[in-house]
């Protein structure tokens, strides 16, 4: 198309509605570059994350940088481009976005450079002030550029995770998991044109997250998970700028990660031996610390210390349900003690009661100390005394002081479930209750009181232990759970526990509690992890009302962590498959063994060690099971193809019982025992799974 062609047909009416607002001689290099509009796209979004701007700011001068017309024959004004408005749509064209810079060793890459070093690729760059040769430096992972994708778990909590492969902090910058190990600070510009003055944490000394918060920076852009954060290192040493940008809906999906699903209330049940507790430490950090289990998901010694740092924090609970476990152990009930030779009796809390209403931590404790920021450094508290907090706000420069007694009665609010640290932020307070706090301080300063409650509700420390979490929830841990009398332990909170029922939700329940008279509800943010072995107690069976309130979670056997494991040629997986199946047919799948028995065998594979556990652990409990019936167990220790075990012997032969019983002529039927002999034959395991040994 000549160059009065193309002048015409940028001219014309349609082309002018579609594709208006352009900047005509990018649009005729544009059309002499020869480069798709997807990559031309591509192009201008890394041009715009260079800037520290992002994909929407790309997606609104799309086309005040490039048009079609070179992909139209001359006086083509009537082809599928034009007829067809979804032809070049937004959604078509954005979808194959990346969602950051890709670099050159990306399979399109070599594509977007040649748009970026194309004259159009100049010409923009020159428009726009950015130098292009820097761009491609970007691209080449030589660049000052960071972007990381925002979980659900980020956003929630506030935090910026850092990749173990960055490249733009060096080690110096990594600090401990402890606050009081703190590593060299930078200057991190933020996009309101304030800044904060922070380090990595880092506890594995590689990747990590930022260690100031920024919930309210957060909120007030409206972030979701998916967003991208995007760090630029800038040229004066230890200076840094932080932006952010969104996904496309395509993108977002090419590259999420599912994360779990987090329950309020839920029941992990299968057979002995699936790891049932031992999943619940997972299950409490996806919860608590989801960031610090992503980071460490293959380490379980540091899993397992975090847990229990969250534990002795008073943020887990763990206890274990029985017969004679009762409604005053779990929710409250009377202690009797004795004073002067009288017998007083008192309120006692229990453990559930006790995780419900947290005791607000003193304010002259670390949750607020002169020094910390709060909010990404929007606020400072400059002083704590023994009746005012000052806070400094940076925005206006000036110092705002409350009084403890506010800020104590807030706290105490939260803590009873009366109202939550978003009513708090969001100006509900007066609403939900008569409170006679001063409502122009409460409602004039919702941010600013918001941090500060929600520091002292969740212990939000910065202590040298750092074992607190931010989010202020909790979790309580109910191992064999289905072994109590549920509706007797539980009592009125069966109900309360529902998320529809629960503190601040839109049918939230209080009950008055029996000994206390106090009003009671349960917070929204109190998770329930229980856990049930099925052998003991069939689901089946499960009290109905517990079924409705939790999500039950099977955990069965898992042969593949058995998968690599033998012992003088004995396949492991396939000897517990087999067992399992023959356990399932004879009986039912309840009552199948887990994998758990056998894993001690991968860092010791030794036939001792697997007669250890065949002839104290298994076959005990398939006795349990069988009540003794050595036959059934014979069905499922056979050899494959008969009816015989090698484990399963007679105790006595004729001999025995005619020594025994002498000339009597009672009849007398088989008496079966474990055969100690073959518990360190290799062939007998290898016959219960094998056709032929």
């Amino acid at each position: 198309m000549g160059t009065e062609r193309f002048k015409d047909f940028v001219r014309d009416p349609i082309v002018d509605e579609r594709f208006g607002g352009g900047n005509f001689e990018a649009w005729e290099l544009f059309s002499r570059a020869g480069v798709s509009k997807k990559d031309a796209a591509n192009a201008l979004h890394i041009i715009f994350n260079a800037l520290g701007r992002g994909i929407d700011e790309a997606r609104r001068v799309l086309n005040t940088y490039t048009t079609l017309a070179y992909r139209l024959s001359d006086g083509a004004l009537t082809s599928d481009a034009l007829n067809n408005p979804n032809y070049y749509s937004e959604e078509n064209i954005f979808g194959g976005l990346y969602a950051r810079p890709p670099r050159i060793t990306s399979p399109e890459s070599s594509k977007i450079v040649a748009a970026l070093r194309s004259d159009w690729g100049a010409y923009v760059g020159n428009d726009l002030g950015v130098d292009i040769d820097k761009v491609i430096d970007l691209m080449n992972g030589e660049s000052n550029v960071l972007v990381i994708e925002l979980t659900s778990g980020a956003v929630d909590n506030g935090y910026i995770p850092i990749p173990s492969d960055q490249e733009i902090f060096d080690s110096a910058y990594l600090g401990g998991a402890k606050q009081s190990d703190v590593g060299r600070e930078f200057n991190l510009l933020l996009p309101n044109g304030e800044s904060v003055r922070t380090d990595i944490r880092s506890p594995s000394g590689k990747g990590g997250r930022i260690r100031a918060r920024f919930y309210q920076l957060f909120s007030e852009l409206a972030l979701k998970p998916g967003d991208t954060a995007k760090i630029v290192k800038l040229e004066s040493p230890g200076e840094y700028s932080l932006g952010f940008g969104s996904v496309s809906p395509v993108e977002r999906e090419r590259n999420s990660i599912e994360e779990p699903t987090v329950y309020l209330n839920q029941i992990l049940y299968g057979p002995p031996g699936t790891g049932k507790t031992y999943s619940t430490v997972e299950k409490t950090l996806e919860i608590l610390d989801p960031e610090f289990l992503s980071e460490n998901r293959s380490d379980r010694s540091a899993l397992r210390a975090r847990f229990e740092r969250l534990s002795s924090s008073g943020q887990v609970e763990f206890v274990t349900f029985h017969q004679s476990f009762s409604y005053e152990d779990f929710v409250e009930g009377l202690k009797a003690s004795t004073e002067d030779g009288r017998i007083q009796y008192t309120v006692e809390d229990g453990v559930f009661k006790r995780l419900c209403m947290p005791a607000v931590r003193s304010l002259d404790s670390s949750s607020l100390e002169a020094g910390i920021q709060l909010s990404g450094g929007r606020y400072e508290i400059r002083f704590v005394g023994n009746e005012l907090v000052r806070i400094f706000v940076a925005r206006t420069g000036s110092i705002v002081s409350f009084d403890k007694s506010l800020l104590e009665e807030l706290a105490a609010s939260v803590a009873r479930g009366e109202i939550t640290t978003d009513d708090i932020k969001e100006k509900r307070v007066f609403e939900k209750t008569d409170s006679k706090l001063e409502k122009f301080i409460v409602n004039g300063y919702p941010g600013i009181l918001y941090e500060l409650v929600e520091r002292m509700i969740s212990g939000d420390s910065t202590g040298p232990d750092d074992v607190t979490v931010p989010n202020g929830r909790r979790v309580l841990i109910i191992d064999e759970i289905n072994r109590g009398n549920i509706a007797s332990i539980f009592g009125e909170l069966i109900t309360l526990i529902e998320p529809s029922k629960r503190a601040g939700a839109a049918e939230s329940t209080e009950v008055t509690l029996p000994y206390s008279k106090q009003k009671f509800s349960v917070p929204a943010d109190l998770y329930i992890i229980g856990t049930m072995n099925t052998a003991d107690r069939s689901l089946v069976h499960v009290d109905t009302a517990l079924r409705r309130r939790f999500t039950f979670i099977e955990t069965p056997p898992d042969l593949s962590l058995l998968a690599d494991i033998t012992v003088e040629g004995i396949d492991i997986g396939r000897l517990l498959g087999t067992i399992n199946d023959r356990i399932e047919l004879i009986y039912d799948r309840e009552h199948r063994i887990g994998h758990s028995y056998f894993l001690p065998l991968a860092s010791e594979p030794t036939i001792e060690r697997l007669a250890e556990i065949m002839g104290d652990q298994v076959i005990p409990l398939l006795e349990e099971y069988f009540f003794d019936d050595w036959e059934r167990i014979q069905q499922v220790l056979s050899k494959s193809g008969t009816e015989l075990s090698s484990f399963v012997e007679p105790k006595f032969d004729e001999a025995d019982v005619s020594r025994i019983l002498g000339n009597s002529s009672a009849q007398v039927g088989t008496v079966y025992q474990k055969s100690s002999r073959s518990l360190l034959d290799p062939s007998a395991y290898i016959g219960i799974y094998a056709s032929q040994v």
